[in-house]
């Protein structure tokens, strides 16, 4: 897929980003295998992964009012799966942390399903074992 120079440069942002768990303490980074988390799956028999945020939908900044509200209403969507709160925070200091969510025992199409919800450029999943992957959604297409 051909990207043009605003999406490139977003790839590169996320690409380096790291993804960060509070409790237990685990960083992700796109490529890359993730022992804690890794442990965290086996200590709770789960195979598959996300990160997601439900801040700044399309990429544009918002308030903090109007991301506080998405990021309830995610919280609200994903009640009943097993999650850990965390934030993804770029290596750009001109990026504020975003509050994100790591949801463990979510396939991947449900994964999708709610990063599109919340109209985010991409997400990260992953399975026990493998490298953090990144995973352009619908919103991407549209950044220009």
């Amino acid at each position: 897929m051909q990207y043009n120079v605003k999406q490139k440069e977003l790839i590169e942002a996320y690409k380096a980003t790291e993804y960060r768990v509070f409790s237990p303490s685990i960083t992700i980074r796109i490529g890359k295998v993730s022992d804690e988390l890794d442990n965290l799956l086996k200590e709770n028999n789960e195979e598959d992964w996300a990160f997601i945020t439900s801040w700044n939908p399309f990429g544009r900044d918002c308030s903090l009012e109007e991301n506080n509200r998405f990021y309830d209403s995610l919280l609200e969507d994903i009640s009943k799966l097993k999650y850990f709160e965390g934030e993804g925070q770029g290596i750009d200091s001109t990026w504020a942390p975003e509050k994100s969510i790591l949801i463990i025992g979510i396939s991947k199409s449900e994964s999708i399903r709610i990063g599109n919800k919340y109209n985010q450029n991409a997400i990260l999943i992953g399975k026990k074992g493998n490298a953090a992957e990144l995973i352009l959604l619908d919103a991407f297409v549209k950044v220009i």
